[in-house]
């Protein structure tokens, strides 16, 4: 049945995957999440609960690691960079993260959002870094961690935003395509971002038309696994954007 699902428990609306539209969507239990609802772009999430007797949908803007297999989050901050971060079982409820060690059953998400308006990283030694155990797929929006999850922004606010964010992560094996929306991008923001993600397959789409100098440098340097690659859709480019990708 295309169109028309049924789903006990919202763990198997998510190990559903991408869901054909128009979706109907019941769900048994609540304060959990949903994936990729109809009218929610593919790889996003919404948080289920139930207030006053009534069940209650709303579009999680975060940025999402789920386990394929059992998994641990972690960040690493260098040249003592400490970005506002908090972290998130259910979408509903959230936690003020000290950057250790996050642990994920096979199937659950994690959602990551922070409030960072000058930029997650300001230069290549003061930045910092995910680190993966097991085998993650990653979507959401990547924006989260600037903006807080509140608003969405299309804007990378500062020279080497994500600088470096996932380098050397070898458990990280998809990412969503809607993961990097910016269309305006500062420079090196993306710069070594997914270098050494050896296991990869997937590369995100890379909508922006204003670039900035080396903003993609390195960017999937040492993926040998990846299937996939983005459109390029800039007409004007920008000294070595594109250096090493």
């Amino acid at each position: 049945m295309d169109f028309l699902r049924k789903f006990e428990t919202s763990i198997q609306a998510i190990g559903a995957g991408a869901l054909k539209a128009p979706q109907v969507i019941y769900v048994k239990d609540v304060n959990k999440t949903l994936f990729s609802m109809y009218g929610i772009p593919n790889g996003s999430f919404v948080a289920v609960q139930e207030i006053d007797g009534q069940l209650t949908l709303e579009p999680i803007n975060a940025l999402v690691f789920t386990a394929l297999d059992a998994a641990t989050i972690s960040l690493t901050n260098y040249g003592g960079n400490t970005p506002n971060m908090l972290y998130s079982r259910d979408g509903i409820t959230w936690t003020l993260w000290d950057y250790s060690a996050i642990s994920i059953a096979t199937g659950e998400s994690l959602f990551m959002k922070g409030t960072n308006p000058l930029g997650f990283n300001s230069s290549n030694t003061v930045y910092s870094k995910f680190n993966m155990t097991g085998s993650v797929a990653v979507s959401g929006n990547i924006m989260a961690l600037i903006t807080g999850g509140a608003t969405s922004s299309l804007v990378i606010p500062n020279n080497h935003c994500f600088y470096s964010l996932f380098n050397g992560c070898t458990s990280l094996v998809s990412i969503n395509k809607n993961m990097l929306p910016a269309t305006t991008l500062k420079e090196r923001c993306y710069g070594i971002m997914f270098k050494g993600c050896a296991s990869l397959t997937t590369a995100p789409e890379l909508p922006a038309t204003t670039l900035s100098n080396y903003c993609y440098s390195g960017m999937f340097e040492k993926c040998p696994a990846l299937t996939t690659a983005p459109e390029l859709p800039a007409t004007t480019l920008a000294n070595y954007c594109y250096s090493g990708m």
